[in-house]
């Protein structure tokens, strides 16, 4: 385990991302977004949401409005995500219609799917993005197919067995998780902008406090 990792680490980075000069405000505005608008069973409400998760978290959908109305079609979404049950990230991720031009199959938009479900039920669905990812695997290499949501939030628990972490709920995990992704992965932040430099720099003095 390269980077090995604790409660007070998941603490400090969950804490940070509230901070984040971008992420943090974007969060705030989905959530008050999905609390206005919680049903997802109106075509307008939901291509809201698409948009919102879709430009904020930078998912790469390239038919907010194909994916709305995918969205409204999934019998008993709401359902299924107050129950918390991972068939809800499969049903959105795919069947929307979407492709590219040189293939007639389906995108996979995974990571867009478990944003969308964590913003209507984050105490039941941790997001996936490569950097959690990474960390993921850093932190259980024998775990290969983190694409698999079920085999992902398995792996999520037994992270927390295994670090012994009791603090927050899934989002905050992994809110915990992405900043301390992009804190050891160093290359990626000494390059960009200001204001990420800054952010890991503060990061980085707060872990040093530990």
């Amino acid at each position: 385990m390269k980077y090995p990792i604790d409660n007070r680490i998941i603490e400090i980075c969950f804490k940070a991302f509230k901070k984040h000069p971008t992420y943090g405000p974007a969060d705030e505005a989905i959530n008050k977004l999905v609390r206005l608008v919680p049903s997802n069973d109106k075509l307008a409400d939901v291509l809201l949401k698409v948009v919102a998760v879709n430009t904020l978290y930078a998912t790469r959908i390239y038919s907010a409005f194909k994916m709305a109305e995918h969205i409204v079609k999934i019998d008993e979404l709401d359902k299924l995500l107050a129950e918390g049950s991972v068939a809800a990230v499969d049903k959105i991720r795919t069947g929307h219609g979407i492709h590219r031009k040189t293939s007639r199959r389906d995108m996979d938009f995974y990571s867009f799917a478990t944003k969308y479900c964590s913003f209507h039920n984050g105490s039941s669905y941790p997001l996936f993005d490569d950097v959690v990812g990474t960390m993921v695997k850093n932190l259980v290499p024998d775990r290969r197919d983190l694409r698999n949501y079920a085999t992902f939030k398995e792996t999520i628990d037994q992270i927390r067995r295994d670090c012994s972490i009791s603090f927050g709920n899934y989002k905050e995990l992994d809110m915990g998780l992405w900043v301390y992704g992009g804190y050891v992965g160093r290359r990626k932040w000494q390059s960009a902008d200001r204001r990420e430099q800054d952010f890991y720099a503060y990061v980085g003095s707060q872990l040093k406090e530990m």
